[in-house]
């Protein structure tokens, strides 16, 4: 996943939190990817541990179905920060 999008992730999910939409699952954030669906990416960032939350698996195999609950981890605050400065000082 490109740091770009990554980090407008972790964007949109703090303006839904500060907004006080709960629990934000991945359809909040679907309009973000190309491909319309933003499953992947969010497990991805679960896996570096940039943000939390509930994976729901269907069937046998346990397929992710999708992911609800999501917030960002002390990581993932880090990141947005660090991001929000670097633009802040490249103005």
């Amino acid at each position: 996943m490109e740091e770009a999008l990554t980090i407008k992730t972790l964007m949109e999910i703090d303006a839904l939190l500060k907004r006080g939409v709960l629990p934000v699952n991945n359809a909040h954030l679907d309009h973000l990817s190309e491909e319309g669906s933003m499953l992947g990416d969010l497990l991805s960032m679960k896996r570096e541990g940039l943000i939390c939350g509930a994976v729901v698996a269907i069937g046998e195999i346990a397929r992710p179905y999708r992911m609800t609950n999501i917030r960002l981890t002390c990581i993932g605050i880090r990141m947005l920060r660090s991001a929000i400065s670097r633009s802040a000082i490249a103005i």
